[in-house]
């Protein structure tokens, strides 16, 4: 196993506050470089003013598809791999984290217990609630009201034994407008946490990969949020009962426009990253020619960074739930409606809300995405525990 020595350069500190994740800002440049004029604003069907990006993508060209890269030698591997999106150097065990997480394990042990405990009384209630209810068919007003509600209930729960004791929501009113028009929730994706979040405040359906249907109790949330489950390329999706068959963007268009469902979520980048940015965007909320409603995750630390790549993820869940606390906020924006461009070119469409949705985060868009991820598993890269350090295994590299 080959190390590769990247110290990272340590972020300047204010105080004892909170430093926001976006301040971190890697050095890729965007994809669409947005030459300076003021924003446009159109004016949405429902009266709602929204603001479009500050240079609107008009071609196909703009938006890059993200073509897998090749690793032909070990050089240019460790130079993709600094640059990475989904590893992070920048946040190492210190000596000080060291202590705290030492500290803690006994309060990560009790709370492990507690959800241990909690577990089977959250997924009796709502397999009670689901009996008698047919998989992806509309739920009766009152079932779907109590379903929502225990969904909302466990999801603060998980959520405050995570650390996240406050977490401020903005713009409600998008949420309002967003129903009015059946605008799709489109989300910036860079935690595991981020579904506990979504779940927990807007309760809405989606789409998942198939095999999160078959995972213990998380399965049955799944279900009663009546998401739909995808199949992946090159998995044994195919043969999960659950799997969705026929056309899904289809599916995703009638269900979307189904007001006797919750709102579609959706995460058009399709995976975490460990660093501040956003990823290539997928077309599955866009083609559909629906409005989306672009919500914003924000996560604000010092030590742990909430977001995921590359590393252990046992060891990362247990030093996020040994943090004294941890932050997140969430905006809403209001509903974009698309252009007549954007309607018959989903590239431009989504390449205009990633870069309206970039804008209001402040981060940089990168020309990685998905596959650029599962190519990276494959090269053998990761993190040492430590999370100081690349490690890489020369029997995949090669």
């Amino acid at each position: 196993m080959d190390v590769i020595d990247s110290s990272p350069v340590k972020p300047s500190t204010v105080g004892d506050a909170a430093t926001p994740a976006m301040r971190a800002t890697p050095a890729t440049p965007p994809v669409i470089p947005p030459p300076p004029r003021q924003p446009t604003a159109d004016v949405a069907a429902t009266g709602h003013l929204h603001q479009r990006p500050t240079s609107p993508v008009t071609s196909k060209s703009s938006q890059n598809a993200g073509t897998e890269p090749t690793a032909s030698s070990d050089a240019e591997l460790r130079d993709r791999l600094r640059r990475s999106p989904f590893i992070d150097l920048e946040h190492p065990v210190t000596m000080y984290e060291g202590a705290k997480l030492l500290i803690m394990a006994p309060i990560v042990a009790f709370k492990l217990l507690l959800l241990a405990c909690a577990a089977p009384f959250a997924w009796a209630g709502l397999w009670l609630l689901l009996v008698g209810h047919q998989p992806q068919s509309p739920m009766l007003s009152f079932r779907q009201f109590l379903v929502r509600r225990w969904i909302q209930l466990w999801g603060r729960f998980l959520l405050l034994v995570a650390g996240f004791y406050h977490i401020p929501v903005h713009g409600w009113h998008n949420i309002q407008a967003a129903e009015a028009c059946r605008a799709i929730i489109v989300f910036n994706h860079p935690s595991y946490i981020d579904a506990a979040a979504i779940a927990t405040f807007f309760t809405p359906s989606g789409v998942s990969k198939a095999g999160v249907a078959n995972i213990p109790c998380i399965g049955l949330f799944a279900q009663a949020l009546q998401l739909f489950f995808v199949e992946r390329t090159g998995s044994s999706d195919r043969a999960n009962k659950h799997v969705l068959r026929g056309d899904a963007v289809k599916a995703i268009a009638e269900r979307a426009v189904d007001r006797r469902f919750p709102l579609l979520a959706l995460a058009p980048e399709a995976t975490t990253k460990a660093k501040p940015c956003l990823l290539n965007f997928r077309r599955g909320a866009f083609t559909v020619g629906r409005p989306v409603c672009p919500v914003l995750l924000r996560y604000r630390f010092r030590h742990c960074n909430p977001g995921w790549g590359e590393g252990n993820t046992l060891f990362h869940v247990f030093r996020l739930l040994a943090q004294f606390v941890n932050h997140l906020e969430i905006t809403v924006l209001p509903p974009y409606h698309p252009s007549g461009d954007e309607l018959a070119d989903w590239h431009v469409y989504a390449a205009n809300v990633r870069q309206l949705m970039g804008q209001h985060l402040g981060v940089p868009l990168v020309d990685q995405g998905l596959a650029d991820e599962r190519q990276l598993s494959l090269s053998g890269a990761s993190v040492n525990l430590r999370g100081s350090a690349i490690t890489l295994l020369k029997k995949k590299v090669e």
